[in-house]
């Protein structure tokens, strides 16, 4: 918990486009929502940090049916050579600190997103020139350890997730307690103190010392907020009656 408390600064990842078809001129606001900065663990591997974020804020073109038939449209057409990915580090009295271009990876090593699961490996542009930046403003930026499977969850036990609040447009940390409750063959589930606010997609989900088992992909809605269960084929019947026991149906 020490650990978790020290975090004053958490990451966000905005995605932005221009679609010279679409008549733009300049970059726009495409998406945005937490990241999870991590250290890479492998000492083979040509970067020293990974940026991990959910498929659909990084490359939301293929997730047409999160969105609005209006706004999936247009999304088709928009491709990852359309986009510009930015991360910045926000601390709690609010404000940028420090930011960074991305790119989606060294050529040949990685795919920019994963084959099956909602989640996308951006890498700082200039890694060198980011921890700079970080040491000048003296930001306190906590970039967690991968376990992931190295170490099994129990049920009740102890995690944060350590995301951010967007308040009158200033983006602040903000840290939520909650506990692993459950697993299926595509998720994993938690009960947070909390209902996560939007942008919260994306973020570390911590244990008690700061290593990170994996990032937050969604929420279930509460009670009054819950329309059906999906049905869709990527849903199995285990993972439809775990939301909606989270839901309260």
């Amino acid at each position: 918990k020490d650990k978790m408390a020290k975090t004053r600064a958490s990451a966000v990842l905005t995605t932005r486009f221009l679609k010279k078809e679409f008549g733009m001129t300049s970059f726009e606001y495409l998406a945005s929502a937490s990241a999870t900065v991590a250290r890479c663990v492998s000492e083979d591997f040509p970067r020293h940090t990974h940026v991990l974020a959910n498929g659909h804020v990084a490359l939301p073109w293929h997730f047409l049916k999160l969105y609005p038939a209006e706004q999936a449209e247009w999304l088709r057409h928009v491709t990852q050579e359309d986009c510009d990915y930015e991360l910045s580090v926000v601390a709690e009295e609010g404000g940028v600190l420090a930011s960074a271009k991305l790119v989606s990876g060294p050529p040949g090593v990685v795919p920019t997103l994963h084959s099956d699961r909602d989640v996308a490996a951006l890498y700082l542009q200039d890694e060198e020139a980011f921890y700079a930046s970080l040491n000048a403003a003296d930001v306190d930026l906590l970039m967690p350890r991968l376990v992931g499977d190295e170490r099994p969850l129990e049920e009740d036990d102890p995690l944060a997730i350590a995301g951010h609040l967007v308040e009158e447009e200033d983006a602040k940390p903000l840290l939520v307690y909650g506990k692993f409750k459950g697993r299926t063959r595509h998720q994993t589930f938690l009960v947070t103190a909390e209902v996560l606010k939007q942008g919260f997609c994306g973020a570390p989900v911590l244990f008690q010392d700061a290593s990170c088992a994996g990032i937050i992909d969604g929420i279930v809605p509460p009670l009054e907020e819950q329309t059906t269960p999906s049905d869709d084929d990527d849903d199995d019947d285990d993972t439809n009656e775990l939301r909606r026991v989270f839901a309260g149906c």
